[in-house]
């Protein structure tokens, strides 16, 4: 299972040095690697050995607000936004790039859950004004008008609910 293990950083007193391991094949790595949860707590660290390119990216999604979680698989960089969309970090992706596509999806998931919720609030009547007419004198075509999609935007621009902004989203750090 395992190839070689050395030990690497400087020698210091009253400190354990960290380990860098080989292993025979790929799935040992990756079945060492899925087991490493177990360790939470324990004070044991697994992690995988990336580039300086890569560990440089991977430290700075963990500090960015927008992202909720980042993590490793294989040398590659997966980051999951704040509304639960996943990212595959590409080898040319700068962080830059990779925040304003999180930034991007998060407002256009915040504005398709404005237009939804703005559309159920028209859909269900207000029960304190309902009213019991005798006599609609409205026609058909009123009717029908007035549940257009055009009125039901128009219906969430008057609403009190903000409309995102660009504020809305993550700082880089």
């Amino acid at each position: 299972m395992i190839d070689v293990a050395d030990r690497i950083g400087p020698f210091k007193k009253d400190y354990d040095r960290a380990l860098i391991v080989r292993f025979t094949t790929h799935s040992a790595a990756s079945e060492v690697l899925a087991k490493r949860r177990a360790l939470k707590g324990s004070g044991i660290t697994i992690a995988e050995d990336l580039t300086p390119t890569n560990a440089a990216k991977f430290r700075k999604f963990r500090e960015i607000k927008c992202v909720q979680r980042a993590w490793t698989k294989r040398g590659e960089i997966y980051v999951k936004g704040e509304d639960g969309f996943v990212l595959k970090v590409g080898p040319r992706d700068t962080v830059e790039d990779i925040t304003k596509r999180l930034l991007t999806q998060t407002l256009s998931t915040h504005q398709k859950q404005t237009k939804q919720s703005a559309i159920l609030q028209h859909a269900q009547p207000d029960k304190s004004k309902t009213q019991i007419r005798t006599g609609d004198t409205s026609t058909r075509k009123d009717r029908e008008k007035s549940r257009s999609p055009a009125n039901v935007t128009n219906y969430s621009a008057t609403t009190n609910t903000p409309e995102p902004t660009a504020s809305v989203g993550c700082p880089l750090a």
